[in-house]
């Protein structure tokens, strides 16, 4: 039963993981875009976004990698029965 929890634990945080990561890429990219385009350059707002990208893209890897391990573990191992 602990193993059983451990597994989909894993797979629930990867789930978030890429999916969070995912949301802060794009969130990133508006940053960006609203702070270089218009008339007023607002770069702060853009390196916020930069930043806020790079982040997203960091736990978008991490999820990405842990969903991997776990189908490379025993993906016939589905935690749901």
């Amino acid at each position: 039963m602990a193993d059983t929890i451990t597994t989909l634990g894993t797979w629930i945080l990867g789930l978030a993981l890429v999916g969070g990561g995912f949301w802060l890429m794009i969130w990133g990219v508006v940053d960006i875009a609203g702070g270089v385009g218009g008339k007023t350059k607002e770069w702060g707002k853009a390196g916020m976004g930069l930043g806020i990208g790079v982040v997203g893209g960091f736990l978008f890897a991490i999820g990405a990698v842990t969903i991997i391990n776990w189908f490379k573990k025993g993906g016939s191992e589905i935690p749901l029965k």
